[in-house]
């Protein structure tokens, strides 16, 4: 894999990435709390876009729902260009256990966004990384990461949910 498709795979998951950010990994010692995604509203075939920074976009076109999980495929377009499309799948877990401690951002407010008609109520946390504020709207539907700011730059927002063709 070349250093470009690297870098272009790293914006493509970079809503995940932020969750991985906003939060702890529970480890054995500590109380643990689990969480379950809604995913009421995901059909196979809907598609998912973020803008990314630098104006990159990358959708997520389901192609399976579990009670557990809802796998998908990545199609980026960067720099203006789509790149080839991947066969690989990724999948996103519906469910999750998280610390039940302090370690996690803090939650700053809630906000709503409304993405295609879908209602996302969000968290909004804040976390501070390498010296930068970093700003998480997480909701506890999926896909969970709704819009990522560092700093003052919005480097991820779900601007559309379409439905399957």
């Amino acid at each position: 894999m070349t250093v470009s498709r690297r870098r272009i795979l790293a914006l493509s998951l970079l809503p995940l990435v932020a969750a991985a950010i906003a939060v702890s990994i529970a480890r054995a010692d500590d109380k643990v709390v689990e969480e379950r995604l809604d995913a009421s509203h995901v059909k196979v075939g809907q598609r998912y876009t973020w803008t990314l920074a630098a104006g990159n976009r990358s959708t997520w076109e389901v192609v399976s729902k579990t009670d557990d999980a809802v796998t998908y495929r990545i199609q980026l377009v960067v720099a203006g260009k789509e790149l080839a499309a991947s066969s690989e799948t990724h999948a996103f877990p519906l469910v999750r256990k998280l610390a039940a401690d302090d370690r996690r951002p803090r939650k700053v407010r809630d906000e709503e966004f409304t993405v295609s008609g879908i209602r996302f109520p969000c968290a909004v946390t804040e976390i501070e990384t390498g010296g930068t504020v970093v700003r998480t709207w997480r909701s506890l539907r999926f896909p969970e990461t709704i819009k990522v700011e560092m700093g003052k730059d919005v480097t991820a927002e779900l601007v559309e949910v379409q439905d399957p063709r």
